[in-house]
């Protein structure tokens, strides 16, 4: 036989599921020369993470979730508020993650919500561990590898060679061929040469391109560890002030095979169809 105490709180199975905690910090600078001071961090339960959908994308969004923001505070063991940062990080993920994509926001000219329908791109899995508090460090190292793979992806860019050359190029050489001058064979070669040469470096660059845009893909994958698998989608059909709500439900985290919950009305569809109505756009 088991026995429980009268007293003791019974496991909520609502807060077991879907409740994480946040690790918010809080730092400033007390001097222009000092680096920022951090205070205690402080413990914050979540049942859902609310998105920008301003970022257009699933990690983009979390990126800036948990990117330092401006705060003023009063820091501990002060009298006086002061400009500073707070950051946002995951201490612990709840075994169901609710992600909720905010797209009504006020608008001044109206006076009312307006809804915005951009798209915004989610994956079929999604891995939390380099938005996780424990990880920060290493994120942190990460990311500034990642921006000067960012900076070198821009750097190539305006290194290509427009499609506005290669076009005044075949239009010399047409001028060339057509009128035939003294000298137009000799000429047209050498322009041909060089736009031979044009286009290998193109495609030099746009390998090398490919290749860094490879590597920015896997460059977090080191942290692929806390996996969640796309379950439900909750989707918005209508205006900020009025609308209709249905969900798309995997039939089991594996599985391919999804449902459509209207109301009253529960359909089969397809993964692609999900993707078509739930993104925006």
């Amino acid at each position: 036989a088991a026995f429980a105490s009268a007293d003791a709180e019974a496991p909520n199975p609502v807060t077991e599921l879907f409740y994480g905690e946040l690790a918010q910090v809080l730092a400033y600078s007390q001097t222009d020369e000092a680096g920022p001071v951090p205070q205690p961090a402080t413990s914050v339960p979540f049942n859902r993470l609310i998105l920008d959908v301003d970022a257009g994308s699933m990690h983009a969004a979390l990126d800036a979730y948990t990117a330092p923001t401006q705060v003023f505070f009063t820091p501990q063991n002060a009298d006086a508020q002061v400009a500073g940062t707070k950051t946002t990080r995951l201490a612990s993920a709840p075994p169901a993650l609710i992600l909720q994509v905010s797209r009504v926001v006020f608008s001044p000219a109206t006076q009312a919500g307006i809804k915005i329908d951009d798209p915004f791109e989610f994956p079929d899995k999604l891995f939390l561990d380099r938005y996780l508090a424990e990880n920060a460090e290493r994120v942190a190292e990460l990311a500034e590898h990642d921006a000067l793979l960012a900076a070198r992806i821009d750097e190539l860019a305006h290194e290509l060679v427009p499609g506005t050359e290669f076009d005044a190029l075949s239009a010399s050489m047409a001028l060339l061929k057509s009128h035939a001058p003294p000298g137009a064979v000799a000429a047209a070669e050498t322009l041909s040469q060089l736009r031979s040469s044009l286009e290998a470096r193109n495609r030099l660059i746009a390998e090398q391109t490919a290749a860094i845009k490879a590597e920015r893909e896997a460059l977090f994958s080191e942290l692929d560890k806390t996996a969640y698998v796309l379950h439900a989608v909750l989707v918005h059909d209508g205006y900020a002030s009025s609308g209709h709500y249905y969900a798309y439900v995997r039939q089991n985290p594996d599985g391919s095979t999804w449902f459509r919950l209207d109301d009253a009305t529960v359909s089969m569809t397809t993964a692609a169809e999900v993707w078509k109505h739930a993104t925006g756009g």
